[in-house]
């Protein structure tokens, strides 16, 4: 299954990788940044393997929590698509 990053997803990233690096390196940001796409990229084969968001009404789209991160995501027929990313203490809203 083909994984899809959206934009606003990418924008969250970028910010949040800046902060790790302004605080704890450049290496900081690139391990963390690996280990997330790790984590993304099982979406890929098991797109069903993180739970159900706690933040959608819609058992297709799911949440990875990765070091204090929400990644939100969305399984359609043939891609899932990366959508949103938090902090998971201060999530924005619920849906």
């Amino acid at each position: 299954m083909t994984i899809v990053y959206s934009v606003e997803f990418l924008d969250h990233l970028a910010g949040y990788l800046q902060y790790i690096k302004d605080r704890s390196g450049k290496v900081a940001a690139q391990k963390f940044q690996k280990a997330l796409f790790e984590d993304i990229r099982l979406v890929g084969t098991y797109p069903l393997m993180y739970r159900k968001s706690l933040y959608f009404n819609d058992r297709n789209i799911r949440d990875i929590t990765f070091k204090g991160y929400v990644v939100i995501y969305k399984i359609d027929k043939d891609k899932c698509t990366v959508l949103k990313m938090g902090k998971y203490k201060n999530w924005w809203y619920k849906s």
